[in-house]
């Protein structure tokens, strides 16, 4: 059995995410010294750009930040809000991809089920991507490299 283990980037983005909840809080208390006598419409503009951040980071760590067990026969994926068991034998196949950011560049694997990306195991958020990966490619059909874009990134999860 393998288990993912996170990686020291993931600690650092979860971090940033709980502070950034926390900026609208400590600004709406702050609201007339932040913004001034005329505060309602600054304050619902900023307020409004930090919470769309917010929760955009949200939905990334829970996408992405996983813990997963692989054994012979299932997958055990586990994000802060649920528990999968998924049999091997269910997935259509895995994709390749690669995230590029300033700091480099990360490969991604999808896991495929019904044509549609169950999981993603980025080598930004799991240190120990390279031995999941081996053991993957041992058991689930590769379906190859395909290019990173947002939009089709977007429509899996549709």
């Amino acid at each position: 059995m393998v288990k993912s283990k996170f990686s020291y980037r993931t600690y650092i983005q979860a971090s940033l995410t709980i502070i950034t909840l926390i900026l609208p809080i400590y600004l709406f208390f702050n609201r007339i010294k932040a913004f001034g006598d005329n505060y309602n419409i600054k304050f619902l503009f900023v307020s409004s750009l930090i919470l769309f951040s917010c929760i955009w980071l949200i939905l990334g760590i829970i996408k992405r930040a996983v813990i997963i067990y692989i054994n012979d026969k299932e997958i055990i994926i586990k994000n802060i809000l649920s528990e999968k068991h998924i049999n091997i034998n269910d997935f259509d196949g895995f994709e390749t991809t690669s995230e590029n950011s300033k700091y480099g560049s990360y490969e991604v694997i999808y896991l495929i089920k019904d044509n549609k990306s169950i999981i993603h195991l980025s080598e930004f958020h799991i240190s120990n991507y390279r031995e999941i990966k081996s053991f993957i490619e041992g058991k689930i059909n590769n379906l190859g490299y395909f290019p990173f874009s947002f939009l089709s990134d977007w429509k899996r999860y549709l």
